[in-house]
């Protein structure tokens, strides 16, 4: 497109503004957002409410060809790629003024796109009330940037209630607008909402996809919840989507964060062997959460040594003979519970809880390896 543009030039043939338009998409996807504007300028002496220096030059020049609203939509996203928002706002301003054009649905989500990667969450929510009074109706997408503004700046409570607003707006909720909202229950620490969330997509009959799943995983181990990162794992794979790199470390890391290391460094094996390579951080963070936890032990088991070389003689003698006799329920409990097929993944979740809170390490891994089954 920017050498048919310059062919044009060179041979002073006219140019329209498909061509002109077809030269900024060109330029913004190779990540030359000011190449962008500045075709732009030429063509449609673009600027006059934006850069100092292009508004001085704009106000002067002729317009080669008329922008329409297309052209407009390309020019605001090339100032997201260049996280330049207030030259977003200021051509909004100028395609009204200058042209009489009224943006579309297309230009305010692009405008809005700019305001999360500008971290502009006020502007968001108040150009999503705006767009009802000009007419132009909200979508997911809508929602979804102005959700991604407020979470960039930790406006948890604004997030969540976009989420409760998008049925006024009579939006219907996609995955990726859910997906953004159960980030934002995790980052508010409630970890309640997010389950709710999680069950609204299957209410809506909506499919999670794998990011909706690693959104949910992430939320549970914000929410120091490491069951509930397992019990969302296996879900992940019960519904035969394959669990990702950052599944086994958010999981992971949510076990090794409350000092179940064991079932941490299973899960990391087991990702090792799925060829998905672990993450430097979690595995360091498994290891010293394993090295904390065999201290402890060593100095549990040197307490109780002490307790038993003050104990009587003749009662070890009794207790000994009274073990060999009959074994204890610490013995009987050795080998983990089998389970009848058809089982579902509450209980699971419940024998794994109680299974690590016994310190039943062995008898968890092994639920585990039953529940993936």
């Amino acid at each position: 497109a920017l050498g048919l543009l310059r062919e044009f030039q060179e041979q002073g043939l006219s140019q329209d503004v498909i061509l002109i338009n077809a030269s900024i998409v060109a330029c913004t996807r190779g990540r030359q957002w000011e190449r962008a504007l500045a075709v732009a300028s030429e063509a449609f002496a673009v600027g006059r409410f934006g850069d100092a220096r292009r508004s001085e030059a704009a106000s002067t020049a002729t317009p080669k060809v008329r922008p329409d609203v297309f052209s407009y939509n390309c020019l605001i996203g090339a100032c997201t790629e260049g996280h330049r928002w207030q030259q977003a706002v200021a051509f909004v301003q100028e395609m009204r003024q200058s042209w009489g054009l009224e943006p579309k649905q297309v230009t305010y989500n692009m405008l809005l796109k700019s305001f999360e990667f500008g971290e502009q969450w006020e502007l968001a929510l108040a150009t999503l009330e705006e767009m009802p009074r000009r007419s132009v109706p909200a979508d997911a997408i809508s929602f979804t940037s102005a959700m991604g503004a407020c979470e960039r700046r930790h406006r948890w409570e604004a997030a969540l209630g976009l989420l409760q607003a998008v049925g006024k707006y009579e939006v219907s909720a996609d995955v990726i607008l859910l997906s953004a909202a159960i980030t934002a229950g995790g980052r508010s620490q409630q970890w309640p909402l997010v389950l709710h969330l999680l069950q609204n997509v299957r209410s809506q009959q909506l499919m999670p996809d794998v990011g909706v799943h690693n959104a949910a995983i992430a939320a549970f181990g914000r929410c120091h919840a490491w069951s509930l990162c397992l019990l969302q794992l296996a879900e992940m794979k019960r519904t035969f989507f394959m669990p990702t790199r950052s599944s086994y470390s958010s999981t992971s890391k949510a076990c090794s964060a409350a000092g179940h290391w064991p079932m941490a460094l299973a899960l990391l094996k087991e990702a090792e062997g799925l060829g998905l390579g672990t993450d430097p951080v979690s595995r360091k963070a498994t290891i010293e959460a394993q090295e904390r936890s065999q201290k402890a032990e060593k100095c549990a088991e040197r307490s109780a040594e002490n307790n038993n070389n003050n104990n009587n003689d003749n009662s070890n003698k009794k207790k000994n003979n009274n073990n060999n006799m009959e074994p204890s329920a610490d013995q009987q409990a050795e080998s983990p519970p089998r389970w009848r097929k058809g089982t579902d993944a509450l209980a699971f979740h419940a024998a794994i809880s109680a299974c690590c809170s016994g310190h039943r390490w062995a008898h968890a891994l092994a639920v585990l390896g039953e529940m993936r089954q």
